[in-house]
This record gives structure tokens, C-alpha cells and sequence, in this order.
């Protein structure tokens, strides 16, 4: 299936065209590899394989990215060059098709580890409205996910302010399901991946200690 790009980027025609490149992890991986490293200048590329989804495979070739460009080390213009399209993707997830998850975490890891002061704070106000106001729950979803990750770097005070966003959620959101993950969340004072203040994992369970579980059951 051929798909007009806007580029002339080998690797990007190929992943645009080649459904049976694309079935290989290996060679895709490769292939976005190969983009990615070679930012700024594949910016454009990069912008393109997150939004057009020529043929059945390209929610791999999407899911490759991000994971990519969460693996990768970033300079920090990078980070700011593609942030307006991933929070676009963001918002918009809307489905179990979209690769949601991985967009926490990449907002929440990668590219908030290699951000400016201003684009960090720029990512947490997103993903704590995102969370609070998607119409879908998959936007939801993976913004709570990518605040799971945000914690582990959080100052204290920053940290507070994103487990009082989760305490809201665990009593407000419409989806039952958030509202288990955040329950659980608080509950447990734990969430994904390492290196959070002690102190946060303390406050994350004193919001918790008052939830009943008959409440998310």
C-alpha cells in the first residue's frame, strides 16, 4: 500500500508503505531508530508516523515511536518540537487500538526527564488537567499512567499536588475502573517504577486511609 508522506526519509517511506517490513519488531525498531536518532532534522518524520495511519500495522509502527523516543535520550528543543503532537495524541486516544499507555509513559519518563524547567512544569499541568477534564477514558487512563511515572522525579510539593489530583479521581472520575487505580493507588501508597521521596509514598497513603473499599467494589 503506498501513502504520501511529505518526506523522502527511507526509513519513514518504508514504514509508511511496507506493511510486511513493518511486521518485523525488529526491522521496525530499527527503522524508527534510525529516525529518531537523526532529530531535529527528522522532525517532521517523527510527527508524521504519530498522525497518519496509512495501513493495519501502523499503530505498531506508532507504538515503536514512542517507545523510541522514550528509550532514546532527547535534547531538550526535541522535547519541546514534539510535545504539541503527543499531547495531541493524548486528548485524543479513544481507544484500546491506540497505543495510550505508552504515551504516559513517555510524557511522564522520557520526556519529562530530558525537559527544561518550564517544559516540565508545561507537561505536568497537561497530564493533571488531561486526567482530570478527557472525554475518554483511554486520555484518562494514560495520563494517570504518565503521572504514575511523574512521581517518581516530583519535588514534595509537586508530588502533593499530583496525589491530590489521584485522590480526586478516586472519588470522582465516571469510570469505575480509574477510580480502582487510583483507590489502589493511595491505598497502597505505591505506583509504578522506583525513586520517589519516601515522604510522597507516606502522603499518598494518609489520602488513602480514608477510602472503604466497598466503595470501588
Amino acid at each position: 500500500m503506498k501513502a504520501s508522506t511529505g518526506t523522502d526519509h527511507p526509513a519513514t517511506c518504508r514504514l509508511f508503505r511496507d506493511v510486511e517490513f513493518c511486521r518485523s519488531e525488529d526491522k521496525r525498531a530499527g527503522a524508527v531508530q534510525e529516525i529518531v536518532e537523526q532529530l531535529p532534522r527528522t522532525t517532521r518524520d517523527v510527527e508524521l508516523l504519530l498522525t497518519v495511519t496509512p495501513h493495519r500495522l501502523s499503530r505498531e509502527v506508532q507504538y515503536t515511536v514512542l517507545n523510541m523516543l522514550d528509550s532514546l535520550p532527547l535534547r531538550q528543543r526535541d522535547v519541546k518540537r514534539l510535545l504539541p503532537t503527543v499531547l495531541r495524541l493524548l486528548v485524543n486516544a479513544n481507544s484500546n487500538g491506540d497505543p495510550w499507555r505508552k504515551l504516559g509513559c513517555l510524557l511522564g519518563d522520557g520526556f519529562l526527564t530530558h525537559a527544561d524547567e518550564v517544559t516540565r512544569g508545561q507537561i505536568v499541568a497537561e497530564l493533571l488537567d488531561v486526567v482530570r477534564t478527557a472525554r475518554s477514558v483511554h486520555a484518562r487512563n494514560a495520563a494517570f499512567h504518565g503521572i504514575e511515572h511523574a512521581l517518581n522525579t516530583a519535588s514534595l510539593s509537586e508530588g502533593k499536588a499530583m496525589l491530590n489530583v489521584i485522590r480526586e479521581i478516586a472519588s470522582a472520575d465516571r469510570a469505575l475502573s480509574l477510580r480502582r487505580s487510583a483507590y489502589s493507588l493511595l491505598k497502597n501508597g505505591d505506583w509504578w517504577g522506583t525513586g520517589a521521596s519516601p515522604r510522597l509514598h507516606a502522603y499518598a497513603r494518609k489520602l488513602g486511609k480514608p477510602l472503604r473499599i466497598d466503595d470501588y467494589y
